[in-house]
């Protein structure tokens, strides 16, 4: 805890604070604008789904790229988050005088570990998908051809993340330190489950509304929880830095 605690003190900067605060908003953001979508704007049900999926498809593919092309970076990367995280453990145990941290704290995160089960659940979600939409009587290729704003937001959906991942390679040549954004390990596991949310509805109509209003609903409550935990964030930031200073 002594060797790790600055590194990560430093680390968790007002800066990084403020970054996780925009991926909140943006969060809350898009639940916010697919509810407004659905019960306001009478947008397509079936459009918001197929431009989710591909955003979920995207996020893998662009993961995946950053693991072939900066391996070593994320290796060392995720080796700092494994420090960072035993160390924030240790300030809420000591917040609370407890004599013990929870044993996942001294878990050391593997990247590709996260990627493969991406893959893997990601995969079969898109498979049992397929066979939903056969089952219900859905052309999806007829569907997006026919639609042309669907297609823009497909290609919108596509290009965002490659330009992300051309500006993540342009700030990694100019500094070593630069923190690579790379989500890998919650995306094909939270597609496989959610595609299960299917098994609760008969009417094909309804299931897709029912599961648009679910994803965006999940979104707006993920992105009130990121507040609390910025929050909490901020203040064990400011404990630490006592703590540290007083010794």
């Amino acid at each position: 805890f002594a060797t790790c605690a600055p590194a990560a003190l430093a680390r968790r900067t007002p800066a990084r604070l403020l970054a996780q605060a925009g991926a909140m908003l943006q969060w809350l953001l898009i639940g916010g604008i697919g509810l407004l979508g659905v019960y306001i704007w009478q947008w397509s049900a079936m459009s918001l789904l197929l431009v989710w999926l591909a955003g979920i498809a995207v996020g893998i593919g662009s993961d995946f790229l950053k693991w072939v092309f900066m391996r070593a970076r994320l290796i060392r990367q995720m080796d700092r988050f494994s420090d960072d995280q035993f160390v924030w453990a240790m300030v809420m145990a000591m917040q609370r005088n407890e004599p013990q941290i929870r044993e996942d704290a001294l878990h050391r995160h593997r990247p590709g570990l996260g990627l493969v089960l991406d893959l893997v659940f990601g995969t079969m979600a898109a498979i049992l998908f397929a066979l939903w939409f056969r089952h219900q009587g859905i052309d999806v290729i007829a569907l997006v051809r026919d639609d042309i704003a669907l297609q823009r937001a497909l290609i919108a959906v596509a290009v965002a993340p490659l330009i992300g991942l051309v500006a993540g390679l342009a700030s990694l040549a100019q500094s070593a330190d630069a923190e690579i954004d790379y989500q890998a390990g919650g995306r094909g596991i939270g597609l496989f489950f959610v595609m299960f949310a299917f098994m609760f509805f008969s009417d094909g109509g309804d299931a897709v509304r029912a599961l648009v209003v679910f994803i965006n609903g999940a979104a707006v409550v993920v992105a009130v929880l990121a507040g609390l935990g910025l929050w909490i964030m901020a203040r064990e930031r400011d404990w630490l830095a006592r703590h540290l200073g007083s010794g």
